[in-house]
């Protein structure tokens, strides 16, 4: 088997089921597509996970491709004000120490070993995990600043290696689109708009070709797991069903399930 499910997800703890009814309500769209989501990942018997994220800029390899490394890890979201909300992922130890030794012929791919699951996979998994059939995860952490030749290499390099084995994958790309505030709404909702139009037309092109300066603008965390993502499915037949996206709390999110076809 191979990839058998894709998706775009964000990552804004703002999605935590522990928060105020008063904040939920403000992300409704968002949380009933992500139960259509994950009703169909349940669906398709998902074994593995491949998480993919831009870095956080709080970890000390900014700048570097990295996979986090640890049999499980715990995560909690006290910091963002939902108590209730905790859980472990169990990560895929193998797949991701395979992963580092093959990579290494082109560049270095270091494990990153934390005590705590970032909210960058945290909220994704947090949000998901009870559709994924106790899934393990691979966690693969991207630079803001990849070149498309970095990303286009390694994302050819996991493609081939999700489909040695008889794991049944997701990729799902992980973060959130524009911040919106009286200064910058104009590049927001020029930036929000423009990215779901490529991803609606799953343009790679279209992605590569966002202005940078409207991407530093908008504080955006997903062009770059998105054209991973993309080009990691060139090869497949898919297509791109954008099931929400809002910005009612000051930051674009949006939900979009890649349906491959068998």
């Amino acid at each position: 088997m191979a990839i058998v499910a894709a998706a775009i997800l964000p990552h804004s703890p703002l999605l935590l089921p522990g928060l105020a009814k008063a904040v939920k309500s403000k992300v409704n769209k968002t949380n009933s597509a992500i139960t259509i989501l994950g009703q169909e990942l349940y669906a398709r018997q998902i074994n593995r996970v491949i998480l993919i994220a831009s870095h956080n800029p709080s970890h000390e390899l900014v700048n570097q491709f990295c996979l986090l490394q640890a049999a499980s890890l715990p995560y909690r979201f006290n910091e963002f004000g939902d108590l209730k909300t905790s859980g472990t992922m169990r990560l895929d130890v193998a797949f991701t120490h395979r992963l580092k030794e093959a990579a290494e012929t082109q560049f270095s791919l270091p494990l990153l070993s934390l005590k705590t699951l970032p909210y960058t996979f945290a909220v994704p998994w947090a949000v998901l995990h009870n559709y994924l059939n106790e899934a393990a995860a691979v966690c693969l952490q991207i630079p803001r600043t990849a070149s498309f030749e970095d990303l286009r290499w390694l994302a050819g390099l996991l493609k081939d290696m999700a489909s040695q084995d008889g794991s049944r994958v997701a990729v799902i790309a992980a973060g959130n689109l524009a911040h919106f505030n009286t200064k910058q709404d104009t590049a927001a909702k020029i930036f929000d708009q423009s990215f779901r139009q490529a991803v609606q037309d799953a343009d790679v092109d279209k992605l590569l070709n966002l202005e940078t300066k409207l991407r530093q603008q908008s504080q955006e965390c997903l062009v770059n797991p998105a054209i991973f993502l993309y080009t990691l499915l060139e090869q497949y037949h898919f297509t791109t069903d954008i099931l929400s996206y809002e910005n009612e709390l000051g930051v674009g999110l949006m939900v979009a399930n890649l349906i491959i076809n068998s």
